[in-house]
This record gives structure tokens, C-alpha cells and sequence, in this order.
């Protein structure tokens, strides 16, 4: 597994465009991005979503990094509340990036080992090789 391998979690509804843009600043190919690129329609603890979760905890389990795009409605989103407890659980380096600073901020993303950075690939990739933890201030 390569150092740089990212998981990118947003979300598909809302934030797909933010997420297209952080892949097109990676023209060099530095870091492997990998997300679940679908819209997830199903409840979090319905019998449909059991795959879903296993195929989205396998791409974080193989990631060195947890990437949270944190849009507008990151903040209410059960299913990307679930990917950063999972996260979490896995010990994953995780960077959280607002491509808009007015978007409230998750309260699982909260008082947490986290490196917030600013949305542009410098920023990140900084976050990526060189990671430092901040908490967000409430």
C-alpha cells in the first residue's frame, strides 16, 4: 500500500463537483484517491445498506488517509457521519477540508485528532506528507 493512498468522502449529492475538482488538481498522479462514487439512497441501518458499508469499510481500510469534503449538509448526513466513525475506528489519518467556510462542521469531526486545511492541493498535500492534528474550534 502506497503512503499517499486517500479516501475522499462527500457527498455524491451535493459535493460531487468539489470532489472532481480535488482529482483534477492531482495531475502529477501523486495520490491515490479512492471514493464511493455513488449516490447512497438506502437508510444507514437498513439490510441494503450491509454492502454498501462493507465496500465502503474495505477503501477506508486500505487508505493511509481519510480525506472528509465538509459541505453544506455534511453536517446532517448519517452516512458520512458513519464513514468518519469508521475512520476513526481504523485510526486513519483523517484531513478535513471546507471548499466553503460557511458549512457547519460535523460533531463527530469535533474536538477530534484532525487536520482541518484549506481546500486547494498545496494545502492538502502538506496535510498528506507532513500531517498535523488541530481541533476546530466550536
Amino acid at each position: 500500500m502506497a503512503t499517499n493512498d486517500v479516501f475522499i468522502s462527500y457527498d455524491y449529492n451535493h459535493d460531487k463537483a468539489d470532489k472532481d475538482r480535488l482529482l483534477g488538481w492531482n495531475i502529477d498522479h501523486e495520490f491515490e484517491f479512492c471514493s464511493y462514487d455513488k449516490s447512497i439512497n438506502v437508510p444507514l441501518d437498513s439490510n441494503e445498506a450491509v454492502a454498501i458499508k462493507q465496500a465502503i469499510g474495505a477503501q477506508i481500510g486500505r487508505a493511509s488517509f481519510f480525506l472528509c469534503l465538509v459541505g453544506h449538509d455534511t453536517y446532517c448526513n448519517s452516512w458520512a457521519k458513519w464513514q468518519i466513525e469508521k475512520a476513526l475506528d481504523l485510526k486513519k489519518n483523517i484531513i478535513a477540508v471546507k471548499p466553503d467556510s460557511l458549512s457547519n462542521s460535523p460533531a463527530v469531526l469535533q474536538r477530534r485528532d484532525v487536520s482541518w486545511c484549506n481546500f486547494n492541493l498545496q494545502s492538502i498535500k502538506k496535510a498528506i506528507t507532513m500531517p498535523t492534528t488541530g481541533i476546530l474550534p466550536v
